[in-house]
């Protein structure tokens, strides 16, 4: 389970900083803890997204969980890297579903990570 609880805190950090640099000026943060999965709630005020960075936001956060390259690769989230969208490509293998929504300038992420045996 420390493991698990460091995994979710290094997806809700790398979220937080990246919007952070991106200027929003108001973040909400839930986690929710259910039987078979977490769910990880961020509600971002003031910030403007293209339709082309929303799309890229989905591919990125939607790519397909894969536990045996998470295994070793989310300790190195936070780290210096070649481009800020790596970090969103790693936390889509660390979670398994991403919705996303946009309307006026409020951005709404439900992040699903299920909880493996």
């Amino acid at each position: 389970m420390r493991h698990e609880a460091s995994k979710i805190s290094r997806i809700i950090d790398e979220l937080n900083s990246y919007y952070l640099n991106k200027g929003a000026k108001k973040i909400n943060i839930s986690i929710e803890e259910l039987e078979d999965q977490y769910k990880i709630f961020f509600e971002v005020c003031c910030i403007e997204c293209s339709e082309e960075e929303l799309d890229e936001l989905r591919d990125m956060l939607n790519e397909s969980r894969q536990p045996e390259v998470e295994a070793y690769y989310w300790t190195l989230t936070s780290e210096p890297s070649d481009t800020e969208n790596s970090e969103l490509s790693l936390i889509g293998m660390m979670i398994d579903r991403a919705e996303i929504a946009y309307e006026g300038s409020k951005l709404v992420l439900r992040l699903y990570r299920n909880k493996i045996s």
